[in-house]
Parts: structure tokens; C-alpha cells; sequence
């Protein structure tokens, strides 16, 4: 894409004191239509900004382990609560042990023992 072609081209130059003469002059042509020594900085802010928006975006954001460290202090906060909404079910009290389990659910929405306690004090009040 960058390479340029070096071609002769004839010019005819007519002045009104002389005669008309043709000259041979070296003119550089780009094939694409294109000067790539006007747009190389343009052509380097584009690939710039193409590695640097990526790097911006993921910038603001949590990495994974971040995430999954804040998940895993919300699940072992919940934990006591959850077992004693699990131990209120077994003991029969619903209503004590479902509002255990929303408060478990408001912390963590997937809290694998509230989920299942919930789904357990449900089924026995059918």
C-alpha cells in the first residue's frame, strides 16, 4: 500500500514569448490515490486509539477475582443466618425462617442455602 510508483510523464508548457516545448518531469504517483505521508499520523491516532479504548473501557471495571472475592465475603457473611433460617424449618417455624432467608437473598440473590430453604418452607405450606 505504500509503495509509490515513479512514472514519466510529458508536460507541454506554452509561453507566449516562445515556442511551445515539452519537458520530461518526475512525478510521484501513489496507485491508491492516496499521499500516505499526510494521513501516516492520522493512521497512527487510529491505531492508537484502537489499543487504547479497549484498555479505558476494562479500566473503570472490577477485574473477576475482584468480583468473585466480593461474592465469596457476601456468601460467608450470610452463612450463620442462612443455617439458622435451615434450622428454624427443620424446627417447623416458616415465617421466622422465610424472613432469615429474604434477608440472606437481599445480600446475596444467589444464595445457594437461602435459595434451598425457601424453596423447602414453600413446599411445606402446601
Amino acid at each position: 500500500m505504500g509503495r509509490v510508483m515513479d512514472m514519466i510523464i510529458p508536460l507541454r508548457i506554452e509561453c507566449a514569448h516562445s515556442s511551445s516545448r515539452t519537458y520530461n518531469m518526475r512525478k510521484k504517483i501513489d496507485p491508491y490515490g492516496v499521499n500516505m505521508k499526510k494521513n501516516r499520523r492520522l493512521l497512527y491516532l487510529i491505531g492508537l486509539a484502537c489499543l487504547l479504548i479497549p484498555i479505558l473501557i476494562h479500566a473503570g471495571e472490577k477485574s473477576s477475582h475482584e468480583k468473585d472475592m466480593e461474592t465469596l465475603r457476601k456468601y460467608q457473611s450470610t452463612l450463620p443466618v442462612a443455617n439458622s433460617g435451615l434450622e428454624l424449618v427443620a424446627a417447623g417455624e416458616l415465617d421466622a425462617a422465610e424472613k432469615k432467608f429474604a434477608k440472606c437473598l437481599e445480600i446475596l440473590s444467589e444464595h445457594p442455602f437461602a435459595c434451598y430453604g425457601k424453596a423447602i418452607s414453600h413446599n411445606r405450606r402446601k
